[in-house]
């Protein structure tokens, strides 16, 4: 009877019962598989032999003892003894080299099969080849985010309460790093390849709850990433943004709103900060870069002018510095968004009075599409509430619920300037929760 023809390699993974398997090779190859994986996993307590891969048996068999066992036990009697001899003593003669090679080898071969660990079965890992013998690190593709990792060649085991971590370990080869907690502990072993055994043989001993290699990871950032100072001449007093203790801060030296760990991710380009107030002066330095005049407007006039109404009017240009000062030019402070582009909409006139109420309510609603942040840093001057009208309610939910096409225009609201301190004689008064 013809014989098949002779496999060149371990054919692709198939699957049974949710669990990967090797795929099945024909005649002789086949029959010599099959009793390698039963008596390896007959003295490794598997309870299928499939469970142990090809890599497992070819890094034991690398082993001189496994290889003279494997020789003594299946001699002449059995058909394919002779063959299986002959494989052993190859591998004992270069166990060194033909280990590691084995092992990738068989991982390679088994098209799509990857590999998985004891509580970390969502982590399906892709071996890619190795660097050489004896390599600390093993490249790999985790399927499911398809990002680069490598595995090391330390070993995390976490056990039940009641098992003996150590000892476990220690049957597998691994030597004892570190403990992390009273049942998870970090174990070594000779290379990355010894590791990745180490771990899958693990997952199948009594007690153990997971493990896996260690993994380096790429591609990731520091959460908390910071901006250098900006050469600004007054950013050092500028302590709400940086409260570093550098004598200009108050206490304690971390109040300040990070603003150059938000600079880190973004500093306002794009943006356009519209400020309602008495005006602004376009030509100062720090704000000229940043200004767009064809924004701007005046809602007594009713020009397109966002100049102050008076010389002795001020309070725009200062609000506006503070929001979008232009940063590392040298000049003056930075602002909040640095980067961010400003209009002037004024609201306050030559008497520091408010236009008419449907005039107020069409300032809210100005440009929603362009301008994507209102600063209103005014109040009232009194101490009762300051209620908006029905025209003005509906031109702040109408803004803040449909500007910026759909996503809502940003209204800053000034918190006060009194909160703290002791207002004409009333304690407490000029909070936000008092200036309606």
């Amino acid at each position: 009877m013809a014989m098949d023809p002779k496999p060149t390699s371990v054919p692709s993974a198939s699957r049974r019962n949710g669990r990967v398997q090797p795929g099945r090779p024909s005649s002789e190859s086949w029959v010599i598989w099959q009793s390698i994986s039963a008596r390896y996993a007959s003295r490794h307590d598997a309870s299928w032999s499939g469970e142990v891969s090809l890599a497992e048996i070819l890094i034991r068999a690398s082993q001189p003892s496994a290889a003279r066992d494997v020789e003594r036990e299946d001699g002449p009697g059995l058909a394919y003894g002779p063959r299986l001899a002959r494989v052993a003593s190859v591998i004992a003669r270069f166990r060194k080299v033909f280990c590691l090679a084995a092992f990738l080898a068989a991982c390679a071969l088994s098209a799509g099969e990857g590999v998985s660990f004891r509580g970390e079965r969502h982590r399906v890992l892709d071996l890619e080849p190795s660097s050489g013998t004896g390599a600390g690190e093993i490249p790999a593709i985790d399927r499911a985010s398809g990002r680069r990792v490598e595995l090391t060649r330390r070993v995390v085991l976490h056990v039940a309460d009641g098992f003996d971590a150590d000892e476990i370990a220690t049957r597998h080869g691994l030597v004892r790093e570190r403990g992390v907690d009273a049942r998870t502990t970090v174990y070594v072993a000779k290379d990355a390849a010894s590791a990745i055994a180490a771990a899958s043989r693990l997952g199948r001993e009594a007690g153990v709850l997971a493990t896996m290699p260690g993994l380096r990871r790429h591609n990731a950032k520091p959460a908390f990433a910071w901006a250098l100072a900006p050469d600004d001449p007054y950013f050092a007093q500028q302590w709400s943004l940086d409260n570093t203790g550098n004598g200009f801060g108050q206490p304690p030296a971390t109040s300040d709103i990070n603003a150059r760990g938000a600079w880190a991710l973004h500093r306002g380009a794009g943006v356009v900060i519209g400020v309602l107030d008495d005006g602004m002066d376009p030509r100062h330095p720090d704000l000229k870069p940043a200004y767009r005049a064809e924004l701007a407007h005046n809602f007594f006039t009713g020009l397109d002018s966002g100049v102050h109404s008076l010389s002795s009017q001020y309070h725009g240009t200062a609000v506006g510095g503070l929001a979008a000062a232009r940063g590392d030019n040298r000049t003056g402070i930075s602002g909040v968004a640095p980067a961010a582009g400003l209009t002037s909409w004024v609201i306050f006139d030559a008497n520091d009075d408010l236009p008419e109420t449907t005039q107020l309510a069409a300032a809210f609603q100005r440009s929603p599409g362009l301008v994507a942040v209102q600063n209103h840093s005014w109040g009232n001057a009194d101490f009762d509430f300051l209620e908006p009208t029905f025209v003005e309610r509906v031109a702040i939910s109408n803004v803040v619920s449909s500007g910026r096409f759909g996503l809502g225009t940003v209204m800053v609201r000034a918190a006060g300037n009194t909160r703290a301190h002791n207002y004409f004689g009333r304690s407490g008064f000029g909070d936000a929760n008092v200036d309606g």
